[in-house]
């Protein structure tokens, strides 16, 4: 599920969205909230093996650089076909017309936070 350096070097966006990702979770953490941060490089990719990261009855948000419900729903899938059912699951993404820099963006979705 991680990116290899060399297609994560070929997109400087990717590598800023990720570390953005890890930053939350650290600020998280200083907050006493647990946290996981997975980097999912292909939604289409997932299997029931991929249950094995995520614990059962906990919540998961998945962001997406695209329609929130493509990752949302590969998410889902691959968290049924292994058993594991979150106590809720919710998605950011954008939708059509969405647009903007990468901090208008984050503000839009609310990870400026």
């Amino acid at each position: 599920m991680e990116e290899s350096p060399s297609e994560e070097a070929k997109d400087p966006s990717r590598r800023r969205l990720s570390a953005l990702g890890f930053q939350a979770a650290d600020q998280l953490r200083t907050e006493g909230v647990q946290v996981r941060v997975i980097n999912v490089v292909n939604p289409n990719a997932l299997d029931e093996a991929f249950g094995n990261v995520i614990p059962d009855s906990r919540p998961v948000l998945t962001v997406y650089n695209g329609h929130q419900r493509v990752l949302r729903q590969a998410v889902a899938d691959a968290l049924l076909r292994g058993q594991v059912r979150p106590s809720k699951l919710d998605g950011i993404g954008f939708t059509v017309g969405n647009t903007g820099t990468f901090e208008e963006v984050r503000a839009w979705t609310g990870l400026d936070g």
